[in-house]
């Protein structure tokens, strides 16, 4: 059940980007996932409210954008979608070439996180909101992120077409 763990990643980062922006709750959160990634939204979705419960982000709303498969034709470049499940789309519909790379459909990444307004000040002077260096701090720790799992993805995705022509032989 791969739900399980990218779902403790997510709740764990909105968890942590929460506390950095003192938020007393999470509204939502945006997850982007590629077609070829195998997620199932419901179960990640009842995944996300079973590992949140009790914390900030226990009545956030998932909303999941899914990005279709495309790849870039390694004859002409043209690029085109296809549909693991049908052979006829397995070629370019420009040229006929059946050599191509992944563009898109491997992502995996929050996307964003809506927040209620920040809590009140501490006592002590602390402040009450985060300033719009520390929400473009944070935004650049949640792009790094991003940059990081799209790194490794991209190590992970060469075997796509392989595994896709064995899984349909």
């Amino acid at each position: 059940m791969r739900e399980m763990a990218l779902c403790r990643s997510v709740v764990d980062i909105v968890l942590e980007e929460a506390r950095r922006a003192r938020t007393p709750e999470v509204r939502s959160v945006h997850v982007t996932v590629g077609e070829v990634r195998d997620i199932v939204d419901d179960i990640f979705c009842d995944m996300f409210d079973w590992l949140a419960r009790g914390t900030v982000a226990e009545h956030a709303r998932v909303v999941i954008t899914r990005v279709p498969l495309t790849v870039a034709c390694d004859g002409c470049a043209a690029e085109f979608h296809i549909d693991v499940h049908d052979r006829s789309t397995w070629h370019c519909p420009s040229c006929g070439c059946e050599r191509y790379h992944l563009r898109t459909g491997m992502e995996f990444f929050i996307s964003d996180i809506e927040v209620a307004s920040p809590m009140p000040a501490a006592p002590l002077g602390a402040k009450a909101e985060p300033s719009f260096e520390e929400l473009d701090a944070i935004r650049a720790r949640v792009a790094a992120r991003n940059r990081a799992a799209a790194e490794r993805d991209a190590k992970t995705c060469g075997g796509v077409k392989a595994r896709a022509q064995r899984a349909l032989a």
